[in-house]
């Protein structure tokens, strides 16, 4: 089979086969397998190195003589062939940015069919999920297809979908932030009924409680958060369910996994998250610091909603909710210290609560919030059972001036 023949195979072989990935194969650790040049088994598609890098200099050499042609081409025939040769060069080398622009022209001008070129962008992915370009080509067909026209497909069933897509590039790929990246898109501009309720729900929480260590899933959450929050048609009501079921995931998380950094950098989100839905005077703090942040328990917020704390200027019971930060510290760093995790991370609750301590003594203390004194006891006393506390605190005081 010469080098034509193997090209127009492979073609049909994307075309008329139902495959769901790809990747190469070397030969020499699989003699016993028929390569006829290719290797097909359930849905698998493998390539040897050779037949890859064969076809890949092949359709390049063939893409220079129909530089001259253009999408709006009579010749159907010209076109049949640069869809060939630009479909081989994107699934080989998605850093070849002519081909892709080839294949945005022939899509708009419908010389190739959207769902097939979907459809070979998926099997792309399964091979080089944090490609960039693949993810861009992916939004642009959406953006100049799907959406305008969202009555030619079952739109549900398609962000389903393509929610699945990315979670299973993420999955391959820990930390992947082009599939996260997308994954926060398709969440927010294609929007079906229930689509973020079941992105903080059903289809992320399943996710975060399986990753607890990657930071990718918790940032996707709060962006959405975000998203719901700054929307005008939010309720207080709404608002509330979210942030409680948020706090609720992330404190039942963290007594069981509180060794995980990216879990308490979570909890800090939640209490910037608070601290805006209770209407608190820190608009300057929060222009200032949009790093900071904290968080509180599911029965403190529910004290705070039931006194309408929620429309007041005062941070009323600021003790009680240090006094259960103090109470999950202390848990989790018991748990730590009679368990074999690293030294680094048996600072982890401690310097969240030393975090916690220099927000309320540097950022509160100035808004003479009711419970200050209280809340330095508490703090005071607390920081007294920990060793060589200079280490954290360096010339941190506790001083109310």
């Amino acid at each position: 089979m010469n080098i034509k023949q193997v090209f127009l195979k492979f073609y049909q072989i994307l075309h008329q086969e139902k495959i769901n990935e790809w990747g190469i194969i070397d030969k020499q650790d699989f003699p016993n397998l028929n390569f006829d040049p290719f290797y097909l088994e359930t849905k698998k598609l493998g390539i040897p190195l050779e037949i890859m890098t064969s076809i890949h200099l092949y359709a390049t050499k063939k893409l220079i003589k129909f530089k001259t042609i253009n999408e709006k081409s009579s010749n159907d025939k010209k076109l049949q062939k640069i869809d060939q040769i630009t479909l081989a060069i994107m699934f080989f080398n998605p850093l070849n940015y002519t081909a892709f622009n080839w294949r945005r022209k022939l899509l708009l001008a419908r010389k190739i069919n959207l769902k097939k070129e979907l459809k070979i962008n998926k099997i792309c992915l399964t091979k080089d999920p944090k490609r960039s370009e693949l993810w861009i080509f992916r939004k642009w067909m959406i953006l100049n297809f799907i959406l305008n026209n969202p009555n030619d497909l079952d739109l549900q069933q398609f962000i389903l979908k393509e929610l699945n897509l990315s979670g299973y590039c993420s999955e391959i790929y820990p930390r992947n932030y082009h599939s996260w990246t997308y994954r926060n898109w398709i969440s927010k501009h294609l929007s079906i009924p229930n689509l973020i309720h079941q992105e903080l729900n059903q289809n992320m929480k399943n996710w975060i409680q399986s990753h607890v260590s990657d930071y990718s899933g918790m940032n996707h959450r709060q962006s959405i958060i975000n998203w719901v929050f700054l929307q005008e048609n939010s309720s207080l009501e709404t608002k509330n369910a979210i942030l409680i079921d948020e706090i609720n995931l992330n404190h039942n998380l963290l007594i069981q996994f509180p060794e995980h950094e990216s879990l308490w950098h979570h909890r800090k989100f939640l209490f910037l998250k608070f601290l805006n839905i209770n209407q608190i005077q820190f608009n300057q703090f929060l222009i200032e610091n949009q790093s900071v942040s904290k968080n509180f328990d599911k029965d403190t917020i529910a004290i705070y909603i039931e006194k309408d704390i929620f429309n007041q200027k005062e941070f009323i019971h600021l003790d009680k909710v240090i006094q259960n930060e103090i109470v999950l510290v202390d848990y989790c760093q018991n748990l730590i210290n009679n368990s074999q995790f690293q030294n680094s991370k048996a600072d982890l609750p401690i310097s969240y609560l030393i975090w916690v301590s220099q927000f309320v003594v540097l950022k509160m203390k100035d808004l003479n919030l009711i419970g200050f004194d209280e809340i330095l006891k508490l703090i005071n006393k607390k920081m007294e059972k920990f060793p060589n506390p200079k280490i954290y605190w360096n010339s941190f005081t506790f001083e109310k001036k």
